[in-house]
């Protein structure tokens, strides 16, 4: 709970940390320069879609398929994944619009001061650093500040403020909970049949005619993936290189910095919780407890209190009293409290104590009564540059030897940049190792070149004669891209063994469902003992499981659906597919959700299904939105434009 209390703004933080760290994710994989080299420079970024007063242009759905290379996906399906990013940009800007509309979408101001909270650093002094926090956009995220803030207030926009008051009214009542309780905790039981595709292999007939055929329908399976050459680079740390500092440079960054040398004013404290709201309620403004308990509350808080002013033992009162579990244990000990940790109202009151004295009257903040004792307090102080002058000296070093490396590694790079032809040569000058991979493709790229997840990635998707980097384990590697061999459709007598295998997996299977369904007939029109002495087959029980367990021979009991748990003993259902096996069951027995369980779960149950039902009923808003958008004539596409856009992506 004192977690909770030591910042009100936790939550909102927390979240603004996770969408920060999707948008830096989103950018760091989306701006990896001329990733399309055949992308057409003649369309002069076309128009796609018009989206109310907002545009889907064609250099937005390339960015996006620079993200998809990024994930690894296959570049035959760069085409098919170019429909799909139109689509998710067309959403983004309806839901943009409505936020406009409903008057969530954040002003720049509100989106400085988002970003002040998360980015604290940038203010050193109380003024704002303009050239560190573009530095820090570049390097990190790889995009201008105006990108940067552009894709952080659409997230900003949609995740937090549009959803926020799309979802905010949703609660799970009692009733809800515990449905979704005996849901999560019933149990069934079957006996089953299984008709497995690998006892059909031997009746399949394979013909070279049947083979072409399969072939051209699944030619998509079979094109030879696109090749590279690469030569990496490995640039390992430059080595230390002396450095001096002169005393005058020493004085001059302490006069400078004199906010980093002070010891904040602190105070050490303890504290009794009396809380007067609920900490399960789902929605914060509804957690205060009705008045008539608050007031006994209060009352109770004042008796104890009248005995600390009377001198009783405040740790052991806190221990026995206090409802904060963070501290209650440890006699409310706080430890050393700072500035800007507290809620406003207890931050108050503690630092306008003295050593010692015990707060005269109850604090009241949005989680309770407060006791307060203040045991120590250190007011602030600027150490003298004596006391610091060894920290800035070593320092100001640090900083000049990462500069020269930095420097170092800025000549590599922009050298093989300029010349990838000239790898080996560059490498041979600095003393770096060298390795070259010839012929590597997505689906089996050399093993130690996967030290991030994005490096093969950048390889695979940037055009010959252009050079990528990656930072790990302390060192830098440069992908110098020597050759691309383009993709291809592959031959059927390339690929002749595994197209076979292919086949007869795929017919066995055929003939598998067909046996399961005559299987599924014969039991449901006897019984699944008879059927299983028909066709020669043996029934199986399961233990008892849930909708969450694996079922031996059927994995998740997810593939069952909800008929175990809903249908009545005795029922015959099926077939339903079991991986390369199909199922015929019947339900053996059921047995309901033990309640007793239920406190236990309760409060994680609520905060799941909580989850599930925002996210429901956001997708129907962005359904919605848009179905109303398109009836409104608000979306327009140029679709001569799209197919020509997927015909270039296809032809890369």
């Amino acid at each position: 709970m004192f977690d909770l209390f030591r910042s009100q703004r936790k939550v909102v933080k927390w979240t603004l940390g996770a969408v920060l760290s999707l948008v830096a994710l989103s950018m760091v994989v989306t701006l990896i320069p001329n990733v399309f080299s055949s992308q057409p420079t003649d369309l002069n970024d076309p128009v796609l879609v018009q989206v109310g007063d907002e545009a889907v242009k064609a250099s937005e759905v390339y960015q996006g398929l620079r993200e998809y290379a990024q994930a690894g996906t296959p570049p035959e399906s760069m085409a098919f994944m170019a429909r799909q990013i139109v689509d998710n940009l067309i959403e983004e800007k309806v839901l943009m619009q409505e936020a406009s509309d409903l008057g969530v979408r954040p002003t720049d101001a509100e989106l400085a001061q988002w970003i002040k909270e998360q980015m604290p650093f940038l203010w050193q002094g109380g003024q704002f650093n303009s050239a560190q926090y573009q530095q820090l956009i570049m390097q990190r995220f790889q995009m201008s500040v105006p990108q940067f803030e552009s894709d952080l207030l659409k997230d900003l926009t949609i995740e937090l403020r549009l959803r926020r008051l799309v979802t905010g009214n949703i609660v799970m009542t009692e009733q809800d909970i515990k449905d979704a309780f005996e849901a999560r905790n019933q149990k069934a039981q079957v006996d089953y049949l299984l008709i497995k595709a690998a006892d059909f292999r031997n009746d399949v007939k394979v013909t070279d005619e049947a083979l072409a055929a399969f072939f051209e329908q699944q030619k998509f399976r079979y094109r030879i993936p696109e090749k590279r050459t690469v030569k990496v680079i490995d640039v390992t740390p430059a080595k230390d290189v002396d450095v001096s500092v002169s005393e005058a440079e020493v004085r001059a960054f302490y006069e400078q910095n004199r906010y980093r040398f002070e010891t904040p004013e602190r105070v050490m404290a303890r504290h009794i919780l009396f809380m007067t709201i609920d900490p399960e309620a789902a929605n914060p403004e509804t957690a205060e407890l009705p008045a008539e308990k608050v007031k006994e509350i209060e009352a109770k808080a004042r008796e104890v209190l009248a005995k600390v002013k009377a001198g009783e033992d405040f740790a052991k009162l806190a221990e026995e009293y206090s409802d904060d579990p963070g501290t209650k244990n440890n006699g409310g000990d706080l430890g050393w409290v700072y500035r800007g940790q507290m809620t406003p109202k207890f931050e108050e009151a503690v630092f306008s104590m003295e050593p010692g004295a015990v707060s005269q009257d109850l604090v009241k903040t949005e989680f309770g009564y407060h006791i307060i004792k203040v045991e120590k307090k250190d007011r602030p102080q600027l150490k003298s540059l004596d006391e610091v002058h060894d920290e800035i000296v070593a320092d100001l070093k640090a900083e000049r030897v990462e500069v020269a490396k930095m420097d170092r590694l800025d000549k590599i790079v922009s050298e093989i940049r300029n010349d990838v032809t000239k790898a080996d040569q560059i490498a041979q000058e600095y003393e770096l190792p060298i390795m070259t991979y010839a012929n590597i493709d997505q689906q089996a790229p050399p093993p130690d070149l996967t030290r991030t997840p994005t490096f093969i990635g950048n390889i695979m998707s940037a055009p010959a004669g252009t050079a990528v980097t990656n930072t790990a384990e302390g060192s830098i590697q440069i992908a110098a891209i020597m050759e691309v061999v383009p993709s291809r459709d592959a031959t059927i007598e390339e690929v002749k063994d595994r197209l076979q295998q292919d086949y007869i997996q795929a017919q066995s299977r055929t003939l598998a469902e067909a046996r399961a369904k005559e299987v599924a007939e014969a039991a449901k029109s006897g019984d699944l003992q008879s059927a299983a002495k028909q066709f020669g087959l043996k029934v199986q029980t399961s233990s008892m499981f849930t909708r969450r367990d694996n079922i031996e021979g059927l994995s998740s009991a997810q593939t069952l659906g909800d008929t175990p748990f809903n249908a009545a003993v005795g029922t015959v259902f099926g077939p339903v597919s079991a991986g390369e096996a199909f199922a015929v069951a019947k339900v053996a027995a059921q047995e309901p959700a033990d309640m007793a369980l239920y406190p236990e779960q309760k409060t994680e149950i609520r905060e799941t299904y909580l989850q599930g039902k925002q996210d429901e009923a956001f997708n129907i808003f962005r359904t919605e939105a848009r179905q109303r958008f398109e009836k409104e004539g608000k979306i327009k596409r140029y679709d001569d434009r799209i197919n020509q856009l997927v015909q270039q992506i296809r032809r890369t």
